[in-house]
C-alpha cells in the first residue's frame, strides 16, 4: 500500500502481437513451401512419367525398325531359298561346284576361287562385288551339300547388293560347315579358320533345333569382330527342308551407330542402357571399358554393381511394355521398353534428384518471397498496432495504475491521466468502450479505496489501542501475530513473541495441558484462567478466549484468541477471601468468649 506504481512494460503489446503475427506468417510460409514442394514434385513426376513414356516408346520403335527390316528380308530369303531347293529336286550341281570351288592342299578345305571374289579387271579398279565360299576339311561333300551351297551362293549374290545398306553383310551357312558370305572388302570364305567349330558359335547354335525348336528368326548376343574392330550382332534364320536343316541365312548389324545414339541421344539429365534378355550388358555409358574388356560378356546378373543388378531385375520382371517404374532404392525413374527383334531392354534412367532440386528451388523462391512479405507485413502491422492499439492501451494502462489515488497525486499525474482517459473514452471502438468502463470503475474504486483506507486506519487504531492481547498462531503453535498491548501486559515487545511457541509462556504446565485438551475437544476455550510468566519472571493471571482455525479443506490451521490480564482481579479476590476468613475467625472467637 502506498507504493508508487510503475508504468514500465516488459513485453509491449505491439511487440507481442507483431511477433505472434510474424510467427503465424512464418508458419504459413513454411507450410506453403512444403505444400509447394510436394505439389511441384507430384506435378513434375506426372510430367516426367509422360515424357519418359513418350520418349522410350518412340526410341523403341525407331531402334526396332532396322531389326524388323532384317527379319522381313530374311523371311523373303527363307521362302525363296526353300522354293529353289525344292525345284532343284535331286539335281547334283557338280559342274557348278568344279567351276567355283578348289581344294586347298595346305589345309584340305574347299574354298571359292579367288578370281570369283576379286574379279578379272582388278587392274582397272573394279570393285569387289562377289561372295566367297568355304567348306571345312572334315565336311563330307554330298549332292545335298553341293545343292545347298549352289543355291546359297546364287541368292547371296542376288540379295547382297540390295542388302548392303543398311546391313554390313549377308551370309549363308550350314551345320555341315559350309559357308557363303558377302562382306565387300572382306573375303570371309578365303579367310575362314578351319579349326573353328562353328556349331558351338552362338550365331550358328541359335539356329539349331536344340536351342531353337520353334525355328524362329533369332539374334545373337553382341559380338566383337577383332579383325575389323567392330561391335556387331547377328540376325539368323534357319532354312529347313522337310524338317531337316540344310542351312541358315544371316546378316550382321554393326552397332556403332546404335551405341552412339543410345549414349548421346538422351533426355536432359538422363542416361540410356541396353541389356540383353539374359542380362548381358550391350550399352552402358559408365561401363564401356568393362564391356570391351569382357568382349560383350559383362552380365548385369553377376556384376558387383548392385544398382545395375536392380535395374535388370526390374526390367526383367515387368510384364507390360513400354512402362515407367520407380526404382525406390536408387531414387530414380526407369523407362523400360524392348527393341523388337533381338528383344533387348532399352532403359532410360531418370534420377529423381533432378525433380527434387527443381522442386526445392521453387520452394526456396516461395520461401524468400514469403520472408520478404513477412518483413514488410511485420513492419506495417507493427506500426498500425502501435499507433492504433498499443499507444492507446498504454495510456489506458497508465490510467489504470492511478487507481491508487495517492500515487498519482504525489507525482502530479492525476490531471494528465484523467484527461487521457477522457480522450480514450470518446473513441467509438472497443478501446473506447474499455476506457469508459475503466473510468467508471476507477471512480468506483477511488470511492471504495478511500473507504477501505479509512476502515483500515480505524482497525489499526483499534488494534493498537486494545488493552487485551490479541494473537494468532499457526498449526505448529508458533505465534504469527500479536497486538502491541503484549508489551504492557507481559513485558515482551511483539517482535520478541512472534515466532515463539505460545505454550512456552505458560507458568503452569498442568494448566497448559488442560487448556490444550479443552481446545482440542471443543474447538474453542472461553474464559480459561491460567498463570503465565512475564518477561521479568513475575507471574500474571490471564483469562484466555481462543478458537481453532481451519483451512478451506477443513484441516487444522492454527488458533486465534484474546488474552486479558486478570492479576488485579485475582489479587482483589484473594484479599476479599482473607477478610472474610478473618471475619469468620473473629466471629468464632466472640462466640467462644
Amino acid at each position: 500500500m502506498g507504493k508508487k506504481p510503475s508504468n514500465g512494460i516488459e513485453n509491449p503489446l505491439s511487440r507481442a502481437l507483431g511477433l505472434r503475427l510474424a510467427a503465424l506468417i512464418a508458419i504459413v510460409t513454411v507450410l506453403a513451401c512444403i505444400a509447394s514442394y510436394f505439389r511441384d514434385m507430384s506435378s513434375a513426376e506426372k510430367t516426367v512419367h509422360k515424357q519418359l513414356l513418350e520418349y522410350i516408346s518412340e526410341r523403341g520403335l525407331r531402334e526396332s525398325a532396322l531389326f524388323l527390316e532384317s527379319d522381313a528380308y530374311q523371311a523373303r530369303f527363307q521362302k525363296e531359298y526353300i522354293e529353289r531347293y525344292k525345284r532343284m529336286g535331286d539335281e547334283d550341281p557338280t559342274d557348278w561346284f568344279a567351276e567355283h570351288m578348289e581344294k586347298r592342299p595346305e589345309d584340305g578345305t574347299y574354298r571359292s576361287k579367288p578370281e570369283l571374289y576379286h574379279g578379272k579387271d582388278m587392274e582397272l579398279g573394279r570393285r569387289d562385288v562377289s561372295a566367297s565360299m568355304y567348306i571345312g576339311s572334315k565336311t563330307k561333300i554330298t549332292p545335298e551339300v553341293r545343292r545347298a551351297l549352289a543355291i546359297g551362293y546364287d541368292m547371296i549374290n542376288q540379295y547382297g547388293p540390295a542388302w548392303r545398306e543398311p546391313f554390313v553383310d549377308l551370309y549363308f551357312s550350314s551345320p555341315e560347315k559350309t559357308s557363303v558370305s558377302r562382306w565387300p572388302g572382306t573375303p570371309w570364305g578365303l579367310m575362314m579358320d578351319d579349326e573353328v567349330e562353328w556349331r558351338e558359335e552362338e550365331w550358328m547354335a541359335i539356329t539349331m533345333k536344340e536351342e531353337n525348336p520353334q525355328r524362329e528368326q533369332k539374334w545373337s548376343g553382341v559380338l566383337y569382330d577383332e579383325r575389323n574392330g567392330n561391335w556387331m550382332v547377328s540376325g539368323v534364320t534357319p532354312l529347313d527342308i522337310d524338317g531337316k536343316q540344310v542351312g541358315m541365312v544371316g546378316t550382321d548389324l554393326l552397332l556403332d551407330d546404335l551405341v552412339e545414339r543410345t549414349i548421346s541421344e538422351t533426355l536432359s539429365g538422363t542416361y540410356n542402357i541396353l541389356l540383353q534378355a539374359d542380362g548381358r550388358v550391350i550399352v552402358h555409358p559408365h561401363k564401356a571399358e568393362e564391356i570391351i574388356t569382357s568382349k560383350g560378356t559383362l552380365s548385369a546378373q553377376t556384376t558387383t554393381d548392385e544398382h545395375l543388378r536392380r535395374i535388370y531385375e526390374l526390367a526383367s520382371t515387368v510384364t507390360t511394355l513400354p512402362i515407367v517404374v520407380d526404382n525406390e532404392i536408387d531414387n530414380e525413374h526407369l523407362a523400360i521398353t524392348k527393341i523388337q527383334g533381338p528383344d533387348w531392354y532399352l532403359i532410360t534412367a531418370h534420377p529423381r534428384q533432378l525433380l527434387t532440386d527443381k522442386a526445392w528451388r521453387n520452394a526456396g523462391g516461395i520461401f524468400l518471397s514469403g520472408i520478404g512479405f513477412l518483413l514488410f507485413t511485420f513492419a506495417v502491422m507493427l506500426s498500425v498496432i502501435k499507433r492504433k492499439l498499443a499507444d492507446p492501451l498504454e495510456e489506458l494502462t497508465k490510467a489504470v495504475t492511478c487507481f491508487e489515488v495517492s500515487s498519482c497525486q504525489e507525482d502530479g499525474r492525476e490531471d494528465e491521466l484523467s484527461e487521457n482517459s477522457s480522450m480514450l473514452s470518446t473513441r467509438p471502438d472497443e478501446i473506447g468502450v474499455l476506457a469508459r468502463a475503466f473510468v467508471d470503475m476507477g471512480d468506483h474504486l477511488r470511492t471504495t479505496y478511500g473507504a477501505l483506507i479509512e476502515s483500515e486506519e480505524n482497525y489499526r487504531k483499534l488494534f493498537e489501542d486494545m488493552i487485551d492481547v490479541v494473537y494468532r498462531t499457526d498449526k505448529e503453535g508458533l505465534v504469527e501475530l500479536v497486538s502491541p498491548s503484549c508489551q504492557q501486559t507481559f513485558g515482551y515487545a511483539p517482535k520478541e513473541v512472534i515466532g515463539q511457541r505460545m505454550g512456552d509462556f505458560y507458568a503452569d504446565p498442568n494448566g497448559r495441558d488442560i487448556f490444550l485438551r479443552e481446545l482440542s475437544a471443543q474447538g474453542r476455550v472461553t474464559n480459561f484462567e491460567v498463570q503465565m510468566r512475564r518477561k521479568d519472571g513475575s507471574i500474571s493471571w490471564v483469562a484466555i478466549n481462543t478458537r481453532m482455525l481451519r483451512d478451506a479443506a477443513g484441516e487444522y490451521a492454527g488458533t486465534e484468541g484474546v488474552a486479558r490480564d486478570i492479576t488485579g482481579i485475582k489479587d482483589s479476590e484473594a484479599a476479599r477471601l482473607r477478610l472474610e476468613e478473618q471475619l469468620r475467625q473473629s466471629q468464632k472467637m466472640e462466640a467462644v468468649g
